[in-house]
């Protein structure tokens, strides 16, 4: 998602806005695994801006929108399959390469489970929100902001980062970058 696509929006909107995004990178991927003459070049480009949008979006999750719905909720379990599951497919995306056969199929597989997971969630999303408290627009716009932050820091890599502390696992391609601009 590009800075110019965020809108003033509440959290639950952003969060189902980043996931169909993923969605349809995983669809796009899972459609050049199925065309003939793709070039690596194309199926890496796809998985880096998954990992990316994965990355960030889990982040984002992890730091701003969980807290405040686990204790809403009063249940510490809120998340954690969802967050398992994503956390692997990043995992994933960091080893191997696009164009192997095992890569292809356990992305594919681990980004199903995922979107199985999400699915899940957003039935239930919209009835724990409307139980809760929450100020979701609050908690979208933190979303928002923390996201802009996230995207602009593993963008724009500084000179002395070590890229074993990256928690994208690999820089973003100049062609995605200009992609995002």
């Amino acid at each position: 998602m590009t800075e110019a696509t965020l809108t003033r929006t509440d959290a639950l909107s952003l969060l189902h806005a980043d996931q169909d995004a993923i969605a349809r990178l995983l669809d796009a991927y899972k459609a050049l695994c199925e065309r003939a003459g793709v070039t690596l070049a194309e199926k890496d480009a796809v998985a880096q801006q998954l990992h990316l949008d994965l990355t960030v979006g889990a982040m984002v999750q992890q730091e701003i929108l969980g807290p405040p719905l686990r204790a809403a909720l009063q249940d510490p379990t809120l998340f954690r399959a969802q967050d398992a599951s994503a956390w692997s497919l990043i995992a994933h995306l960091s080893m191997g390469e696009p164009g192997d056969s095992r890569f292809d199929t356990r992305l594919l597989a681990l980004g199903g489970e995922l979107l199985q997971h999400w699915a899940e969630d957003r039935r239930d999303s919209l009835l724990f929100a409307c139980a809760t408290s929450l100020n979701l627009v609050e908690l979208g716009e933190r979303m928002q902001a923390r996201q802009l932050e996230l995207r602009a820091e593993f963008a724009l890599p500084s000179d002395e980062e070590d890229e074993s502390d990256d928690p994208v696992g690999r820089p973003v391609s100049e062609a995605l970058q200009r992609e995002d601009h």
